[in-house]
This record gives structure tokens, sequence and C-alpha cells, in this order.
């Protein structure tokens, strides 16, 4: 899991696209990193680029307003997402389990939408990270201090109900107890879901190793947390946190396949009944 950097000192720029032969593309242009001159996007030219700048303003909004510490920003593919994270002074209980929450403030450079928030959590006990999107939020730009006020008690309160939400369903799942059959056809089906792997073909030795790093996440989760659907989700973050390479790339695994992985896991441990 890599360190997140204490400043965000760059912006998208706009630039003319030009084909093979430096003729001028009319109706599209160039999304580029003005640090270090990466192509982020190609877009048409009425997409509009959202401002890093206005990302940092709200990040130091909710900081300097509200009960979070700005940890500092992380950028993921060169550029076309970058967060900010602020991490809530409260720490608190997710399924009687201790943990911190980040606030996530980012934005897109890829075209895949403009400003978002989400909800990053980080178990205590096990180090375990899992995160989790709440849905874009426009963000404007505000000279007053009364609007940045009332923009950054948004974003905290779409954050609060997002934590809330999420929190529900973890306590939901430490309450729904799996017997020892239940749990014989868990472990193994779970494991093809998350890492997915086709439980009718024979398992390569690659395949194989994972499935069985997988089980033994699983079966420390299980002794740690009991015999409940909520371990089983624990066995699949700690996975991702500490078995995949991905996981050292960005702090928080928003984008990358340990992301996704915590996502089927959190989809296939709230179906259990």
């Amino acid at each position: 899991m890599t360190a997140l950097k204490e400043t965000l000192n760059w912006e998208a720029v706009e630039t003319p696209l030009y084909d093979a032969n430096g003729n001028q593309i009319q109706g599209w242009k160039q999304i580029k990193n003005s640090e270090s001159g990466e192509t982020l996007n190609i877009a048409k030219s009425s997409y509009t680029v959202a401002p890093n700048g206005q990302l940092v303003e709200m990040a130091e909004s909710v900081a300097d307003f509200a009960n979070f510490d700005l940890q500092g920003y992380e950028t993921f593919d060169g550029g076309q997402k970058v967060m900010a994270y602020l991490k809530s002074k409260e720490n608190s209980l997710i399924a009687g389990v201790e943990s911190c929450n980040y606030l996530v403030i980012g934005n897109s450079h890829d075209g895949q939408g403009a400003y978002f928030t989400a909800l990053t959590n980080h178990i205590y006990r096990c180090k375990n990270m899992f995160s989790s999107y709440s849905k874009q939020n426009r963000i404007f730009h505000h000279s007053g201090i009364i609007d940045r006020i009332k923009q950054a008690e948004e974003t905290i309160n779409l954050f609060y109900d997002h934590k809330d939400g999420v929190f529900k369903q973890a306590d939901q799942m430490s309450q729904k107890k799996l017997s020892a059959k239940q749990l014989n056809y868990h472990r193994k089906a779970f494991a093809f879901e998350c890492l997915q792997i086709d439980p009718k073909k024979e398992m390569g030795t690659r395949a194989q190793n994972r499935f069985n790093d997988f089980q033994e996440s699983i079966e420390t989760e299980l002794t740690d947390l009991g015999n409940n659907a909520w371990a089983l989700f624990n066995g699949a973050t700690r996975f991702s946190t500490h078995s995949m390479k991905e996981a050292k790339s960005a702090f928080g695994q928003l984008f990358n396949s340990p992301r996704r992985l915590n996502d089927r896991a959190w989809k296939y441990c709230s179906k259990i009944k």
C-alpha cells in the first residue's frame, strides 16, 4: 500500500489533438497531466475539465470545518483518478471491530464522471482495508466562506449517511451465523466467486495457489470473528489487502482489482441467508 502524497500540485490541461500527419483533428482534444505530460483522456471539444484545484479546496474546507484530518492525496493511472483522503478523528466499531474511516473526495479525468465521494474503512486489528463508493458529488468553486461551509457540510453529511449504511450491513452480516454444513459450502463457493474461478474446470497451479491462500485468509478470520458472514467478508479483505500485489499500488483500493474482489465479496456475503 503506497504512502499518500502531502500535496497535489498539478492540473489536467487541454491541448490540441493531431493526426499522424500533424494536422489538428477538429472537434477533439487531449487532456494531459501538466506535470508529467502523460495523456489522461482523448475527449470531444465539448468536454469540460474538472480542476484539481477545486478538489484541493474542497478537501481543505472539510478539514477546516469538520472533525477530519487531511492525510494526503493519491493518484491512479497517471492521474486519470485523483483522490484526497480525510481521516475521521472519531474511531468507530464496525460489527464490533475497532476501525477508522476515511472520507475520500475524488476527481476524474478519464471521461467517467467528474467529482465523487467514497468511504475507505481501515480495521485496526488486522490492517484490512476496503472501499465503497457513495455517489457522484458535484463540487463547485466558491470564494465565499458561507458557500464553502455549506458545500463542506453537504459532503460530510453524504459521507456519514453512506457510512451508516455500510456499517448497518456489516452488523447484519455479523448476525448471519453459519452452521458447519453452510461453512463447508461457502468456503468453496465464496472463493470461486471472489477469485472468479470456474468450479467446473480443473485449476492450474497459479489458480490453485491463490485458492489456497484465500482459504487460509478465510480460516484466520473465522477463528477471530466466529462462524458468520462478516468473517467470510473479512477473509476476502485480508486476502485482497495482504496477498494481492495490486494492493501495494494504491491506498484504500478504490479502483484496482482488490477493490473489485472486495465488491464481489460484499455482494456475496450480503445475500447469505
